[in-house]
């Protein structure tokens, strides 16, 4: 999140995608592995 925050926000709308692809790929790790509450925090990082 800190290297994300870093892009300046005109770009976000090309950048985020990718990034909310990545979370939501180690939010599903986590919730596979059974830790519910990383999940929940992972995927709520980029809505």
């Amino acid at each position: 999140m800190k290297f994300r925050n870093l892009i300046p926000e005109q770009f976000r709308n090309f950048t985020d995608p990718t990034f909310k692809t990545g979370f939501d790929k180690i939010s599903k790790a986590q919730q596979q592995a059974g830790n519910k509450e990383s999940a929940d925090y992972i995927s709520g990082l980029i809505k």
